[in-house]
C-alpha cells in the first residue's frame, strides 16, 4: 500500500485504506498520518473527517479534532452522530457547556440513541464536578475499539 500513495500522493482512498489498517494495529500517530493526508485531498468527505477526527483525538490533537467535527457536521448537517461526535470533542477540549448543547441536539434528533444518552450523561458529570474533566480521549475510551461510531460507544461503559 505504501507503494501505491508513493506513486500517486492525490490517491484519498489508498491513504484511507493504509489509515485504517494502521487503525486496526492500533497504530495511531501513523493512522492520523494517513487520514490527515486522505483528508487534504478529499475534504469534502464527512467519513474521512470522522476517521481523521478519531486519530486526532487518539493522538492529543484535540483543537484539531474539533475542527474537523464541525466540518463534518456542516457537510452532513442534520446527521445526529456527527452532533454528538462534535460534543465529545468539545468535551475533551473542555468547552464543557457547548458540548452539552451539542449532545442536547444530538439526542433531539435521535432520541433512541443509548450511546448519545451516555454521553449526555457523562457531560453532565463533568459539569456537576461529579465526574473529573477528560483531557484526553483515553480518559473516556476502553480498549479495543476505534471508528467514528465506536468512539462513542467506548463511553457506554463509563
Amino acid at each position: 500500500m505504501r507503494t501505491v500513495v508513493d506513486m500517486n500522493p492525490w490517491n484519498w482512498a489508498a491513504f484511507w485504506i493504509l489509515g485504517k489498517g494502521y487503525q486496526a494495529q492500533g497504530r495511531s500517530y501513523e493512522a492520523c498520518d494517513a487520514f490527515s493526508r486522505a483528508y487534504a485531498v478529499q475534504e469534502q468527505n464527512a467519513e474521512v473527517a470522522q476517521e481523521y477526527m478519531v486519530e486526532c483525538l487518539n493522538v492529543g490533537k484535540t483543537k484539531k479534532a474539533v475542527d474537523l467535527a464541525h466540518a463534518a457536521l456542516q457537510l452532513r448537517p442534520d446527521e445526529a452522530g456527527l452532533k454528538a461526535n462534535l460534543a465529545l470533542c468539545l468535551l475533551i477540549d473542555a468547552q464543557v457547556e457547548i458540548a452539552q448543547t451539542m449532545v442536547t441536539e444530538a439526542v433531539e434528533a435521535d432520541p433512541n440513541d443509548e450511546t448519545t444518552k451516555r454521553l449526555k450523561q457523562v457531560i453532565e458529570e463533568v459539569r456537576s464536578g461529579k465526574r473529573p474533566q477528560p483531557r484526553r480521549y483515553a480518559d473516556l475510551k476502553s480498549r479495543g475499539q476505534t471508528g467514528p461510531r465506536q468512539i462513542l460507544r467506548n463511553i457506554e461503559s463509563i
